[in-house]
């Protein structure tokens, strides 16, 4: 998972930050393959941590104790990857804003990019992720409405945003969905507008991600 620097300049510039690797959905199938330790190299079990690096936005397999000692030793420069699921029943974010960032899909996720000290948004496409346009007075108007953005772990945890169609659901997940989601979007996309199977395969993620989330209600700034 390569950054990209930004190759345009102007008010609607768009820049491809982040690779979404084929890694990265081994969470979700079962591969017979021997896992080791991205650090120290052990084998490692079906059910493991998972390490980003910081400077380089690589995801790692990890075992237990690298785990646990990432944590403890912030100079090692690699941030352990939670894996808690929220999904945000009562969300604000206004069309007003959803629109200032031209997002082209419906579906965008924002996370703390501490290297660059901001929060960035991205959406999925057929190349990779995209950035959208994010100014950080919007982001802070959106922290003011939804108080629980406050808690989200920097490089490793995402507002994840689902308006597809109809949908607006909203979702607190780690790092490693956004790029399991992008990995998706990668794969089946056809055509110029994605095409009806890229949909079904997104409609299914949302699907399962809902099923595992932890219901929050976050209900505005008081």
């Amino acid at each position: 998972m390569a950054e990209r620097s930004a190759t345009e300049s102007g008010q609607n510039q768009r820049a491809a930050v982040y690779d979404t690797p084929g890694i990265l959905c081994r969470l979700q199938r079962r591969r017979m393959v021997v896992e080791r330790c991205g650090l120290c190299r052990v084998i490692i079990s079906d059910e493991h941590p998972h390490l980003i690096e910081l400077s380089s936005r690589d995801v790692v397999c990890s075992c237990q104790a690298c785990g646990l000692m990432s944590r403890e030793d912030p100079g090692m420069g690699y941030r352990r990857i939670p894996d808690r699921i929220l999904y945000l029943k009562n969300f604000q974010l206004s069309d007003a804003l959803w629109e200032s960032l031209l997002i082209p899909n419906g579906i965008a996720f924002f996370v703390y990019h501490s290297a660059r000290n901001q929060v960035i948004a991205l959406y999925p496409s057929p190349a990779g992720a995209v950035e959208a346009m994010l100014t950080p007075a919007s982001w802070k108007g959106l922290v003011w409405d939804n108080p629980l953005l406050r808690g989200m772990e920097a490089d490793t945890e995402a507002l994840l945003v689902n308006r597809v169609g109809p949908m607006r659901e909203h979702y607190l997940v780690s790092i490693n969905q956004c790029y399991c989601l992008g990995e998706t979007v990668r794969q089946n996309w056809r055509g110029l507008s994605g095409g009806k199977e890229v949909w079904d395969a997104v409609r299914e993620f949302f699907v399962s991600l809902r099923e595992m989330a932890q219901r929050v209600g976050d209900t505005g700034n008081s």
